[in-house]
């Protein structure tokens, strides 16, 4: 694998920590707006996240998986390490799901809300 360097990886890994801490943000407005599905949904989304990489960190499959922009084994890394890159794998894929939401002007990307089963575009994370 090409080495992208320390100061192209240390880039990439605080726009993945910027992008998280935009949908903790959000997470905070549901939390405030008392909008029960979009805090359910981010929690679900993140402890998913986190553990599937816990799970990929614990794997003989991924064991040699190196995450791009720190260049290290995910299978080296501590549970702290693993929550922040959990949170960088938040940030960004809540930004794409939301980029993709924000360009489809169909119903196609609408899926049921996690708690009340109704499907009403926007309601997931």
């Amino acid at each position: 694998m090409t080495d992208i360097g320390p100061q192209v990886g240390g880039a990439l890994a605080l726009v993945a920590l910027a992008l998280a801490a935009s949908q903790v943000f959000g997470l905070v407005k549901y939390a405030l707006a008392k909008d029960a599905n979009g805090v359910v949904s981010n929690v679900v989304y993140f402890v998913a996240t986190f553990a599937l990489l816990l799970l990929a960190a614990n794997s003989s499959w991924t064991e040699n998986l190196v995450i791009p922009a720190i260049g290290v084994q995910l299978a080296t890394l501590d549970i702290g390490s693993l929550v922040i890159v959990s949170l960088g794998a938040y940030g960004v894929g809540g930004f794409l799901f939301d980029r993709t939401k924000a360009r489809d002007d169909s119903q196609s990307a609408a899926q049921p809300s996690l708690l009340n089963g109704t499907v009403k575009r926007g309601d997931n994370v």
